[in-house]
């Protein structure tokens, strides 16, 4: 199925948790605005909780402390953490929703985060992570037509930000969920109009054609 924006694939997953949310964000301050980590706050209900955590120590202190901030911890129960998702104070199975949004492409051992992931879920409980896609229209493409897929500028361009470090293939980690005790309930592509090929890009998704070739992927996975 494909998403217009992340936001339309997270929220539409959050929300199968209908009572007693217990929801772990994690590196939420990756982005400029974290306006995806407003829309999940603004889904929680009396009963709910919602924790998020960035190892990012400048900017969570910048967030914890500003107006919108310390409003939304006045209103709904949500409370912040400097310290990544390998740190030892969580329990197992205390969540039953993480979201790794963006996240995953920048770890040097990424593989890693889903042990941990699977150890904070309880059993039932939702997964739900979007990475950039490695069939991007426009990546895609330049890697037919590219002679030398070794070229520093290909690598860069293939790359996107400097800090990224892997995007696997969507069908790879889908497997690999599955096998690690995950079932794999939601596939999403999320299409941004984005660079040289967009309007090609739209024009064969609205056939039906390319919409597995979209800018980003999402995935949400439930521990069996």
């Amino acid at each position: 199925m494909i998403y217009k924006t992340r936001g339309d694939f997270v929220i539409k997953n959050i929300k199968k948790i209908e009572n007693n949310k217990k929801i772990l964000d994690v590196g939420f301050l990756g982005q400029k605005e974290p306006f995806m980590h407003y829309k999940i706050i603004n889904l929680l209900n009396e009963n709910d909780h919602l924790v998020g955590i960035d190892t990012n120590k400048e900017k969570l202190d910048l967030f914890i402390n500003n107006e919108k901030t310390r409003d939304l911890v006045k209103k709904y129960n949500v409370s912040y953490k400097f310290r990544s998702i390998f740190g030892t104070d969580f329990k197992d199975g205390e969540f039953n929703c993480v979201c790794l949004m963006e996240v995953f492409e920048h770890l040097y051992n990424p593989y890693n985060v889903f042990d941990e992931i699977r150890r904070l879920i309880k059993p039932g409980g939702i997964f739900i992570m979007t990475y950039p896609n490695p069939l991007n229209l426009n990546i895609f493409l330049k890697y037919v037509i590219k002679k030398n897929i070794l070229n520093k500028d290909f690598l860069n361009y293939f790359r996107g930000d400097r800090e990224h470090k892997i995007f696997p293939h969507p069908i790879c980690l889908v497997n690999y969920l599955n096998d690690l005790g995950f079932k794999v309930e939601e596939f999403g592509f999320i299409k941004y109009n984005i660079g040289y090929f967009s309007k090609i890009n739209y024009l064969l998704a609205k056939f039906g054609i390319t919409t597995k070739f979209s800018n980003y992927v999402g995935i949400c996975a439930r521990k069996l």
